[in-house]
């Protein structure tokens, strides 16, 4: 829906989630919605407590290709078919922007960097935060990076 960082306003999202499911509303199936964050650790913790049927990824059952976005048909070989898959977070940065002008909020992590990482584990790539990038040579493509959470 490109509604910005849905863990970032958890109360929204789980009100939002609990009515697109609601067989008064929607009534959606939740294994058809996909929640795509860009890792919140303690709110994904709270999210998985929500006993939930959505996920992060989708796993085709019968090639075993990934998805991030909420998909009918697999991209690689048409199956319909879809189970959640955990990701371990493991990659390489692909690519990134340094961020010196920083948006509303975010002034005190300045400088910083929007990274693209490339999964091991997959053909996925991820994008997200990773604090204290203040220049290309603190950060130079293929440099292993692990998906984790960011505390203040």
């Amino acid at each position: 829906m490109g509604m910005g960082e849905p863990l970032a306003n958890y109360d929204e999202m789980i009100r939002a989630v609990r009515l697109l499911t609601d067989n008064r509303c929607f009534g959606l199936g939740q294994r058809h919605i996909t929640i795509s964050t860009i890792g919140i650790i303690k709110e994904i913790d709270r999210l998985a407590d929500e006993n939930l049927q959505i996920g992060l990824a989708r796993k085709c059952k019968k090639c075993g290709e990934l998805h991030l976005a909420t998909v009918y048909f697999c991209q690689n070989c048409g199956n319909k078919g879809f189970e959640n898959a955990f990701l371990e977070g493991n990659g390489s940065i692909a690519t990134y922007t340094i961020i010196t002008v920083p948006p509303a909020g975010f002034e005190k992590y300045t400088p910083y960097a929007w990274v693209v990482l490339k999964l091991d584990d997959s053909e996925l790539r991820v994008s997200g935060f990773m604090a204290g990038i203040a220049k290309p040579a603190d950060l130079p493509v293929g440099t292993k990076a692990k998906i984790v959470g960011f505390d203040d």
